[in-house]
């Protein structure tokens, strides 16, 4: 579940916190769109629809190993809310990342590059 994703007529929000349920309504509406284009294989995935989609571009379908959790509520009451959570897990994790080796960079350290200058100019004397 997205932290605040429930269903706003049920939670009788109003004000700043109804503002915050419908933004966060949003970016799960769109998170599941990403997740689904990724599934299927699509050739154009709409990471930009949402500026959450967008944080989590490499997370979802880059380089990287991705875990989800899903937090589930076993109270009758949250049974619709439960439902949803787990078919979203569900398609998640048919989600398949194609990692590869990253590339190593060496960094000089400065201290390294001094000595070495220091060794060549005592070299010169």
């Amino acid at each position: 579940d997205l932290a605040g994703s429930e269903r706003v007529k049920d939670s009788n929000v109003t004000g700043e916190k109804l503002k915050d349920a419908q933004h966060i309504n949003t970016s799960l509406f769109y998170l599941i769109h990403v997740v689904q284009a990724l599934v299927e294989g699509n050739e154009h995935v709409p990471y930009k629809n949402d500026t959450l989609t967008e944080m989590l571009k490499d997370s979802l379908g880059g380089n990287c190993f991705t875990t989800l959790i899903a937090t589930i509520s076993p109270a009758q009451q949250h049974a619709k809310e439960t439902l949803c959570t787990l078919r979203f897990a569900k398609s998640f994790c048919s989600v398949k990342n194609k990692l590869t080796a990253a590339n190593t960079m060496t960094i000089k350290r400065p201290w390294h590059d001094i000595s070495q200058k220091k060794k060549k100019l005592n070299l010169r004397k």
